[in-house]
């Protein structure tokens, strides 16, 4: 049978003439156009599943997974149930909860004791280097003073020996150069005559 006729096939085994809708030849349009659309869907899917020899699901190409849970049974075949705190050995609720709010206590108290000591180690480190810039800044003063008290010394000096100067020159002493050193004889000296 060829596919070109399988939906006339399909249709006449269905009940439905051979100009229905099932071919897809509507008439008119009305209240009935809807019913006629789902027959017409209908057919197609029956068509469907007729022609690829499926199951309606398989049309999704679902496949099966590898996961898988298994229930553990009881002693009486049924699935095994544990309740917190009803097993022996088990402890109450209540200390269960009392324990993890203390866990939850202690890692709160260590983080904060954490950011504490974090923030003492900051505080400490600017200390220690505003300490360090204040030596720093003290010494360059100290030598800045020592500096100033040499000009200052140096400028009394200087003074003084001025003033030394002017007193001496008052009294007639009379300070001289050196004299200048004697000219060697020879060919300079000639030439010094030849031009005078």
């Amino acid at each position: 049978m060829s596919p070109r006729n399988q939906p006339a096939v399909l249709s006449q085994r269905l009940g439905a003439s051979s100009g229905s809708v099932a071919l897809g030849k509507h008439k008119g349009i009305g209240a009935g156009v809807h019913s006629q659309l789902r027959s017409l869907l209908w057919d197609v899917h029956a068509l469907l599943l007729h022609h690829v020899d499926l199951q309606p699901f398989s049309l999704l190409n679902i496949t099966a997974s590898d996961k898988h849970i298994q229930w553990l049974l009881g002693a009486d075949g049924e699935v095994w149930v544990w309740v917190m705190g009803e097993g022996p050995g088990d402890k109450p609720y209540e200390e269960i909860s009392e324990e993890l709010i203390a866990e939850r206590a202690r890692l709160q108290a260590q983080r904060e004791a954490e950011e504490l000591w974090r923030q003492k180690e900051a505080e400490i480190t600017k200390k220690f280097r505003d300490a360090l810039a204040n030596e720093k800044a003290r010494i360059l003063v100290e030598k800045w003073k020592v500096e100033m008290e040499d000009r200052k010394a140096a400028k009394v000096l200087e003074e003084r020996i001025h003033e030394e100067f002017k007193v001496g020159q008052c009294l007639g002493i009379c300070v001289r150069p050196p004299a200048p050193a004697p000219r060697p004889l020879g060919l300079i000296s000639g030439l010094d005559q030849s031009l005078g």
